[in-house]
């Protein structure tokens, strides 16, 4: 799995449209995203202190505000609810009320109670509906993190104001048609090397996961392996940072491997280089077929060893 965040507007146009298809009913959302292109477009000679993009969503008045969170966890799912959302929220974080829906468990009645007991009865019933439909639309899609902070009523409707998501990105060869033109920003200031640009597109067409980082010292990667490079006190000798995991072909690692040999002995400053391959226990990888194509790969870029 690879937790990837997503745009506010790609987290309530997926929330929209899915609405519909599980529950049949619509959901009031009204949002739009807008291009800085089309901005200034808009306004003329106006000129945005925005970035490439903005997101505009209709004001809706409320008078209570509600939050709820569903995260991805290893055995199931957790979600969370209070009915103190929105600014309020870090004040009551004791009010937040949590349960836990095993994999293969559905959603009932009996297992969302605690979440709802407390409600008035007028608006209990509508709420609980909107958060099983909430929860079908985190699974079916692949979410692996939705936080609505805060959620209201408009005419006794659930409407989400401030919501944020992430999508598990490995799932994307299954949920492209349901996905649409999503998109997965870099976080703020970074920029993709050509090299890394190249791997994320092999990532982009397969099932498993081919991440890779030139100088991640320099960036904000937050990887597990690389956090552990870190502790032992090597990040300064890292050049690049390469990680895969998901079963990946072996023609697709000879790909991999082939781009991270010549990225690693490109520019050569006369230093001798290294390559370090390391692993854990393999839940489901053919680890002889991806060190095959790793191995491919060095034969064929003529590497010493």
């Amino acid at each position: 799995m690879a937790r990837k965040k997503i745009r506010e507007y790609d987290s309530k146009r997926l929330l929209k449209e899915h609405f519909k298809r599980l529950s049949g009913n619509e959901l009031p959302i009204k949002s739009a995203q807008v291009i800085r292109k089309e901005w200034e477009e808009w306004f003329g000679c106006l000129k945005s202190g925005f970035g490439s993009s903005c997101f505009f969503c209709e004001r809706a008045s409320r008078k209570r505000e509600f939050y709820l969170n569903i995260v991805s966890e290893r055995l199931g799912d957790s979600m969370s609810f209070s009915e103190c959302g929105g600014i309020e929220i870090e004040e009551n974080w004791e009010k937040v009320k949590t349960i836990f829906v095993p994999t293969g468990v559905s959603l009932t009645p009996e297992i969302i109670a605690p979440l709802v007991a407390t409600l008035p009865l007028e608006i209990r019933r509508e709420i609980e509906e909107f958060m099983n439909v909430v929860f079908a639309i985190f699974q079916d899609l692949d979410f692996t993190f939705l936080e609505m902070n805060p959620f209201t009523l408009v005419n006794g409707k659930p409407y989400p104001l401030d919501m944020r998501g992430e999508l598990d990105d490995t799932a994307g060869f299954k949920n492209f048609k349901k996905w649409g033109h999503v998109e997965f920003p870099l976080p703020f200031g970074r920029v993709m090397s050509p090299t890394e640009t190249f791997i994320h597109g092999l990532d982009a067409k397969t099932s498993a996961s081919l991440k890779f980082s030139v100088e991640p010292q320099r960036t904000n990667l937050d990887n597990g392996c690389w956090r552990r490079c870190k502790y032992l006190g090597f990040a300064s000798e890292l050049g690049n940072y390469a990680e895969y995991s998901g079963a990946p072909k072996e023609d697709e690692v000879l790909q991999y491997a082939r781009v991270v040999i010549d990225c690693a002995t490109a520019d050569p400053d006369g230093r001798k280089r290294a390559l370090v391959i390391g692993g854990g226990i393999a839940n489901f990888t053919d680890v002889a077929a991806t060190f095959n194509g790793i191995g491919s790969s060095i034969e064929g870029e003529g590497v010493k060893t």
